[in-house]
């Protein structure tokens, strides 16, 4: 009887398990010719853009040194990656810079409290019932952001 192979993390190579046990989780960023260091798992949760990047698929070899590298400003990368460790950002922090990021590496959590706050601060808010509704209201208002 065959089973295919590797399909048991405690079958997979060292290397393999060290990461998807989240041991080897560190991985480096170099954005717009800044460099950040942080966690896959701080990243995975809050951008589908990373998420996907970081899937099952992702083929990086821990030993090379290889950094990732993203022609993106890193004035607002920096902004939404303390969001993503803390999951608060201030509102002053909050500029077309780190929204349109924030919509390229699909932070749709961040930017669904964004659509939120602002129709809510407008007066339009308490008609309707759901965030959904309210990022929906936001959208077809506003076209997006």
């Amino acid at each position: 009887m065959s089973s295919s192979p590797n399909t048991d993390p405690k079958e997979q190579p060292a290397k393999k398990q060290k990461h998807l046990l989240g041991a080897s989780d560190c991985v480096r960023l170099d954005m717009g010719g800044t460099k950040f260091v942080t966690a896959v798992s701080t990243l995975t949760p809050n951008s589908a853009y990373c998420a996907s990047l970081f899937s099952d698929n992702w083929n990086h070899d821990d030993d090379a040194g290889d950094e990732i590298f993203l022609d993106q400003d890193p004035v607002p990368f920096e902004i939404l990656l303390a969001y993503m460790r803390r999951g608060m950002i201030k509102v002053k922090d909050i500029d077309t810079n780190v929204l349109a990021l924030a919509e390229f590496l699909g932070m749709e959590r961040l930017l669904l409290a964004v659509k939120v706050r602002w129709y809510c601060n407008i007066g339009k808010g308490p008609i309707v019932s759901g965030d959904e509704e309210i990022a929906g209201a936001f959208d077809q208002e506003h076209g997006g952001i």
